[in-house]
């Protein structure tokens, strides 16, 4: 039984694509590859030896092999995810395709398939909630000028997924982005990636802060509050870390009664106090008034006789209607 082959990279996309690369040229099923990254915890427990990939031979696999571009968008979202066994996927996957299955993809019941699936819109959706809850304070900079500061806790590694959009968002401004594995610094000219942070070391308060909760309360709408669709929208697990949320709970508390001053402050009208209002409108524009129709009531347009040419040049004209005869409404 051939050995287990351990196989180290630096945990990236671009790093793995390389490797794995030399792993298919040398023709190692996926049965005997494990993938080592730096956050892999268990890599002293693998068989076999450990090493960085570089190929030995069987290079005409992959001079053969052309992988369908919908691998490599899947594969690089799908990188970001923290599942351990996310490259031993990607992995098998390609040595499919690189085996005659070239529309893989396109197989949507397989489970490998939609495994991949899976994990690449969890991490789509993953970026969608850091775009979208990521809040920025005001610190001094060492050098005296103002700098903008976040924390955010990700579920998957997806700053440098994320680093372009923000850069382009918030081009103006000197800013730094701190999670717990990475940070994305900007400086209005240069971007570059740091290390992880701690929450402590970042987190804090401000008056800006102080002014979107002001914000915040003054255009929440008691009447449109929905828990369920609020919390799957904007999960608690992220309301630690949004100024906002502290406020969410008493709003929330408060909504039936706020609603409930609302109504009786602005009762909702009945029909006829509708009907009365629509009347009033009417009388107040420049000459007003309704069309009626003799001997009845209600408010109509007039209407037009038509006319039209018959089969022998002469006019048909459309039966006589009821005549009209301005009118005040009521």
């Amino acid at each position: 039984m051939s050995s287990e082959r351990a196989v180290e990279f630096d945990g990236r996309w671009e790093g793995w694509r390389t490797v794995a690369r030399s792993v298919l040229a040398d023709r190692v099923s996926p049965d005997r590859v494990r993938w080592v990254d730096p956050w892999t915890t268990q890599c002293g427990l693998f068989a076999g030896s450990s090493t960085r990939a570089t190929g030995s031979g069987g290079r005409g696999i992959v001079a053969e092999v052309r992988v369908p571009a919908g691998f490599v968008t899947l594969g690089a979202t799908v990188a970001c995810h923290r599942d351990p066994v996310r490259w031993d996927s990607l992995y098998r996957a390609l040595w499919r395709i690189a085996h005659g299955e070239r529309h893989l993809l396109d197989v949507a019941a397989d489970p490998l398939v939609a495994r991949l699936r899976r994990l690449a819109s969890a991490v789509r959706r993953d970026v969608h909630k850091m775009r979208a809850f990521v809040r920025f304070r005001e610190v001094n900079g060492p050098d005296g000028e103002s700098r903008w500061i976040a924390w955010f806790e990700p579920d998957h590694r997806i700053v440098e997924r994320n680093a372009d959009f923000f850069v382009q968002r918030f081009t103006s401004m000197r800013f730094s982005i701190f999670t717990p594995d990475r940070s994305l610094h900007w400086d209005r000219t240069r971007r570059w990636f740091g290390p992880g942070a701690s929450a402590h070391e970042v987190r804090g308060d401000d008056a800006l802060e102080s002014l979107w909760r002001t914000y915040y309360a003054s255009t929440y709408n008691p009447a449109r509050t929905r828990w369920k669709a609020m919390v799957s929208e904007m999960p608690v697990k992220y309301w630690k870390n949004l100024p906002e949320a502290r406020l969410i709970p008493h709003l929330v508390r408060e909504s039936e009664a706020r609603v409930a001053d609302m109504l009786e402050a602005d009762p909702v009208p009945d029909e006829a106090t509708l009907r009365a209002r629509k009347r009033d409108r009417i009388r107040q524009r420049p000459g007003g008034h309704a069309f009626c129709m003799e001997g009845g009531a209600g408010t109509r347009p007039p209407f037009l006789h038509q006319t039209a040419q018959g089969r022998n040049d002469e006019p048909i004209r459309s039966e006589p209607r009821p005549r009209l005869r301005a009118c005040e409404p009521g």
